[in-house]
């Protein structure tokens, strides 16, 4: 008998405050003093509304602070734990110009809450604010560390706070290799290059570089014209993986002893339907590999598909290079082409082009970098015939691609 008549008390005082409830929504959502008298004393509450009025009193330029604080204050009264709560109280005292009680609240947000990217964030921003730099990169860089979805927005933020790189690498990141290289890469999408330049000294430091990054920031320097720093760059991080090219040699890899790194100022094979080039090991005029093109015979190519970007200097210059022939045909044969890559007309040689079957030979041409002249584009090369029997077929083995200057 009890356990009825106590059903039906509860059920009578859930029809009441639902009944209560959906009567304050639609009659008096807008009303906060209606609010707050009935959170009070039937406990139907609506933080939303508390919030929502909080705020336009927060901007009401006539409002007197300790109107514009109570909202938030009240807020954080219902929901003591919440660190939502404390952050907009925070942002409250800020506002009114009370910093050292916004920073006590922040304090007690991050506290409640030391592993949510959105509060960590909300302090981050409020310590910049506050002249706490080291505070600030100490909640950017624990979101950096919890997720990576905010990544560009907080590399973003370091550009607009003008935290200097120095102090981002050292106090901004988590220190994972893995945050570090999306720093960089962000720097590099940015074409920010004295900023790339510096994170990139310090993962050279920390063994933290990767081909694909270093493909990256060569094409930005040669883009922004640091060519020999393009250039140091390439041969630093190859000698650190144990390439040492020859000091007076001009063309990287140049017997292509080594896997491609991706980058202009090493080989790059483009791909061609009639004509197949890799690197190989079985036929070879010294070291352990050679280059290999091969044409299918079906097809009259314009062929300028295997090339390097090589950094020069005005003055004289000698390319040679070893080449060797199987059963190439067409009166038009494969030849070794230098131009300059932003004006033709200033520079344009080839050596003489090969044909026929022939074992290993030297191709070799002498010429003139001029003076505006800072990069050159060495390509396999060889132009389409005008011979009716112009299909080109055959084998050609490169090795020892060699530039000097004289």
């Amino acid at each position: 008998m009890f356990e009825r008549r106590l059903a039906v008390l509860l059920a009578i005082l859930l029809l009441f405050f639902s009944g209560t409830a959906v009567i304050f929504g639609t009659c008096f959502s807008n009303d906060l003093d209606v609010e707050r008298a009935l959170c009070r004393y039937l406990l139907v509450c609506s933080n939303d509304l508390v919030q929502h009025a909080a705020t336009i009193e927060l901007w009401d330029p006539e409002a007197i602070d300790r109107a514009k604080l109570a909202g938030f204050q009240e807020s954080l009264r219902r929901s003591p734990h919440s660190a939502a709560r404390w952050c907009d109280l925070g942002d409250a005292y800020l506002g009114v110009g009370l910093p050292n009680q916004a920073k006590y609240c922040f304090e007690q947000g991050t506290k409640r809450a030391p592993n949510a990217p959105a509060i960590l964030l909300r302090a981050g921003n409020f310590f910049y604010a506050a002249e706490d730099l080291p505070r600030s990169l100490n909640c950017f860089s624990r979101v950096l560390e919890l997720v990576r979805a905010y990544d560009a927005v907080i590399f973003s933020q370091y550009q607009r706070m003008g935290v200097p790189v120095t102090e981002v690498l050292s106090s901004g990141l988590p220190g994972t290799a893995e945050t570090t290289r999306a720093y960089l890469l962000y720097l590099l999408d940015k074409g920010l290059v004295h900023a790339a330049a510096e994170v990139w000294d310090w993962m050279e430091t920390r063994s933290m570089l990767e081909k694909k990054l270093l493909a990256r920031f060569v094409q930005l320097l040669l883009r922004e014209g640091k060519y020999d720093k393009a250039k140091k760059v390439q041969l630093r991080f190859s000698t650190r993986n144990g390439r040492r090219p020859p000091l007076d040699e001009l063309v990287f890899n140049s017997g292509f002893e080594s896997v491609f790194l991706g980058t202009s100022l090493d080989w790059s094979l483009r791909k061609s339907g009639a004509a197949q080039a890799r690197r190989d090991s079985e036929v070879f005029f010294e070291g352990g590999w050679a280059l290999r093109i091969t044409f299918d015979g079906t097809t009259n190519l314009s062929y300028d598909h295997v090339a390097q970007v090589v950094v020069v200097r005005p003055g004289r210059h000698r390319l040679t290079a070893r080449v060797r022939t199987r059963d190439i045909t067409t009166d038009q044969g494969v030849k070794l082409r230098v131009v300059d890559t932003k004006r033709r007309a200033a520079l344009d040689v080839s050596t003489k082009a090969v044909l026929g079957t022939a074992d290993w030979a030297t191709l070799e041409t002498e010429f003139a970098v001029p003076r505006e002249t800072r990069l050159v584009r060495i390509s396999v090369s060889r132009r389409k015939s005008r011979k009716l029997d112009n299909k080109i077929a055959g084998t050609v083995w490169l090795d020892d691609v060699s530039l000097i200057r004289k």
